[in-house]
């Protein structure tokens, strides 16, 4: 005698299926949040070491007899960073109109910040983080 087809459904490996498909996107948004760390980390560190290079040439111009040069500037700038590798930012010193009383510093900072993201394609892995500073100079 032949046996009657059972209404009751296999479930065995649904649970299997239905995390392949909830831990793609999950894991795509924890390295998202990885990686937004890493860019806003980053950011930081080149805009506060900006900000006290801006700082420091803004207390040493010309007029003072303490002139800081823009290669110990930058100097005194690679020093400050920790996340960041030392010798990769470009870092641009500009004086306007010059290093003296009442002219105008400004510190900018060029980083290429590349992406660990495995989904991406490789031309579009390299993100620039740039910061400036800009300050009076006063003494």
């Amino acid at each position: 005698m032949a046996r009657k087809p059972s209404l009751r459904v296999s479930r065995r490996g649904a649970s299997a299926v239905e995390f392949a498909m909830v831990s793609v996107p999950l894991f795509a948004m924890l390295l998202a949040a990885i990686e937004f760390g890493r860019y806003s980390a980053t950011a930081a560190e080149l805009a506060s070491a900006a900000r006290e290079t801006a700082r420091l040439a803004m207390i040493s111009s010309t007029t003072s007899g303490a002139a800081e040069t823009p290669t110990t500037l930058t100097a005194f700038l690679r020093d400050k960073l920790v996340i960041t590798p030392p010798n990769a930012p470009t870092v641009t010193i500009t004086y306007t109109p010059a290093n003296e009383v009442g002219g105008q510093v400004e510190v900018r900072v060029v980083y290429r910040f590349e992406l660990i993201i495995p989904f991406i394609p490789e031309s579009s892995r390299v993100v620039s983080v740039t910061r400036s500073y800009s300050r009076p100079i006063v003494s």
